[in-house]
């Protein structure tokens, strides 16, 4: 969608994105972080992952109850909510939370041989699913067709040099953790058109779509145009 940002949020992703270069060749030739990569890459997802239309919508959403619920004076029309979500990603509260809980679980790298297929990655590209409760936690986000790193859903003591463990995936378990991916996509996922996955995928994204419509208000609403 149009207009999301402000120019400064814009100017702050690149910046962010900027940081998080090293790491991400780091993690894909696995070598090991410093404390300076492991913060830029946590940035980097939570970026990622509070970007995209989908969660701005909810984060309105929210905002807008929260406001009108405890009688805050400040506005809920599109602009104001705009600026009060723009605030989160200065929020060193919210960074923590993130970085005790992407760094306080185990991270992996799973990998899929070229001829099996490849990773999907969707329009909203940092996938959260399962639950502290269960113990089935876990953050995916598709960095190369053939990659994909995860945390959780293991937990375990942040270290000071992590070097995250390799996964080779079969076809199967490829299918599975691309259907967990397409499930989140809001309008479209790009990836490898295999015949089998694509049909997984498809099937996923109708059943998210349908979801969406069902719960969701138009997305205009909350978006607003520029003057």
């Amino acid at each position: 969608e149009d207009y999301i940002y402000s120019q400064s949020l814009e100017s702050l992703f690149s910046a962010i994105e900027s940081d998080a270069g090293v790491p991400y060749q780091k993690l894909l030739d696995m070598v090991p972080f410093s404390e300076d990569d492991r913060r830029h890459w946590v940035a980097f997802l939570i970026a990622q992952l509070l970007r995209t239309p989908s969660f701005i919508l909810k984060s309105h959403q929210g905002l807008k109850q929260i406001i009108e619920r405890e009688g805050i004076a400040y506005g809920t029309d599109a602009a104001s909510l705009r600026r009060a979500h723009e605030t989160l990603f200065t929020n060193h509260q919210v960074f923590d939370i993130f970085y005790r809980r992407i760094c306080g679980h185990e991270w992996s790298l799973l990998s899929v041989d070229s001829d099996q297929g490849a990773f999907i990655r969707g329009d909203v590209p940092v996938v959260i699913h399962g639950s502290d409760e269960l113990r089935t936690w876990k953050l995916m986000y598709p960095m190369t067709p053939s990659k994909c790193f995860i945390s959780g859903p293991t937990s375990c003591e942040i270290p000071d040099v992590p070097i995250p463990r390799t996964q080779k995936l079969d076809t199967k378990q490829l299918c599975d953790v691309n259907e967990l991916l397409a499930e989140r996509c809001r309008h479209s996922a790009m990836g490898v058109t295999w015949k089998e996955q694509t049909e997984i995928v498809g099937k996923a994204m109708a059943k998210q779509t349908e979801h969406r419509l069902h719960n969701l208000p138009s997305i205009e609403e909350y978006w607003g145009r520029p003057c």
